[in-house]
């Protein structure tokens, strides 16, 4: 078995010789897979934690109860339709497919453009402003363009509508959002303890205690008081910082990922399906029942 760590390849000059737009799934996999996997997983939990800040969205999941009764399959959930929906690329068929049942289960329910949007956004920006600040290195203006291409191609997938068509138009809307909807209510209190829950089903037992603290700590300083959480305390935010900062220096010059392949750690990882999931049956348990009686009926008439 070859040794699992290697030397660090700088893929950067490499991007900045392609273009965004029509190279942005080239780009994508590379930083997904190779550069940055798991600063991409991080953001993307921090992420899902800082949309419980909106009390709309909150009180809709809160009422589903899907994320306080059954939170780790929520989030096996969401990870297995996301893997499908990028496996082959946002223009695959596996892509359409995954995306329609998404939008079917989106559907049931009555959820606004613009939240929509904004969970969009988190996509591109949390994940480029994550890198940026605990990657080994920062993201490059065609890394950041590529990120950004390839999630409007989800977010056309889904009918999304009215993505700003610009990078940094996209970011003053996410931020003028934010500004006038976030706010405490009890809902995002209740849905956040939900998914801490599912956090720390998904994770051995020893890292438990500390999955709540950890990830505050690598947020920005006032999430936690629209949950209804406290704020980490100085030392224990500077304790994982400098943790980070560790990380960042020793991937600075090696890496994990030319040995082990993040797909496939990611993709056997679902607590959910030990034994596999069928990529049509993800989804809340009650909504995939009611699909497949639309269908039967549909199929029937």
């Amino acid at each position: 078995m070859p040794f699992p760590i290697t030397k660090r390849q700088n893929y950067a000059a490499e991007h900045e010789q392609l273009d965004p737009i029509a190279d942005n799934a080239t780009i994508f996999e590379q930083l997904f897979t190779r550069e940055f996997p798991i600063e991409f997983l991080l953001a993307a939990e921090v992420a899902q934690i800082r949309t419980f800040m909106f009390p709309s969205g909150s009180k809709l999941l809160h009422r589903t109860g899907e994320f306080e009764k059954n939170s780790l399959k929520r989030l096996d959930d969401t990870r297995g339709i996301l893997v499908e929906m990028g496996r082959d690329g946002f223009d695959s068929p596996r892509a359409k497919t995954m995306a329609e049942h998404l939008n079917k289960i989106h559907g049931f329910y009555n959820i606004p453009n613009e939240e929509f949007l904004y969970t969009l956004s988190t996509f591109v920006f949390d994940v480029c402003d994550f890198i940026n600040v605990y990657g080994w290195r920062k993201l490059t203006r065609t890394e950041e363009l590529a990120i950004y291409y390839t999630y409007c191609e989800m977010g056309r997938l889904m009918h999304i509508q009215n993505i700003p068509d610009t990078f940094e138009g996209f970011r003053a809307w996410r931020d003028a959002y934010a500004a006038e909807h976030k706010g405490y209510d009890l809902a995002n209190e209740k849905v956040t303890n939900g998914i801490f829950k599912g956090l720390r089903q998904s994770v051995p037992w020893f890292i438990r205690p500390f999955i709540v603290s950890f990830s505050f700590s690598l947020a920005e300083p006032e999430l936690p008081d629209y949950l209804g959480y406290r704020r980490p305390r100085p030392f224990v935010r500077g304790f994982y910082q400098a943790l980070m900062g560790i990380r960042k220096r020793f991937n600075r010059y090696f890496t994990l990922w030319d040995v082990w392949s993040f797909e496939e750690m990611v993709t056997s990882n679902f607590k959910s399906y030990p034994k596999g999931y069928n990529p049509l049956s993800l989804g809340p348990t009650k909504l995939i029942r009611a699909m497949r009686k639309q269908q039967a009926t549909k199929e029937f008439t």
